[in-house]
Order: structure tokens, then sequence, then C-alpha cells
């Protein structure tokens, strides 16, 4: 277990390169607990903005849930 934690701590560099020039565009240092909490926090931002959007727009009619006479 002590194994997996240090794992999520260590150091990657991602680097994107420019194919034309080969020139280093962007360089990140990222470890794999930084990129599993990035992502989790995409996929709250996104599942409450689809929320949002079937809420408050004229999609909420889409659900099963919702009945036609409440037009």
């Amino acid at each position: 277990m002590k194994d997996f934690f240090k794992k999520l701590k260590n150091k990657y560099q991602v680097t994107i390169l420019n194919r034309t020039t080969l020139a280093e565009s962007h360089i990140f240092s990222l470890t794999r607990l930084n990129v599993l909490t990035y992502v989790g926090v995409f996929v709250i931002i996104l599942s409450i903005l689809i929320g949002l959007l079937l809420v408050f727009t004229p999609f909420n009619y889409l659900l099963p849930l919702r009945k036609k006479s409440q037009l």
C-alpha cells in the first residue's frame, strides 16, 4: 500500500514538441496524483454543467420523468 502512495507522488515530465521545428513548446511537471485530481475536478464540473443544461433548458422535456402536461 505504501508503494502505491509513493507512486502517486513520483514526478513525471510531459513535453509538447512542435512538429516542424522539433522545438519544445510546453513542458509540464506532473504527478499521478495531480492528474487524478484534474480528471476528477473536470468530471465534477462537466456533470454539473450537463445537469444545469438538462434542468434549465428545453432539453429537460427529453427526460422520462418529465410529463408533457408541464409545458
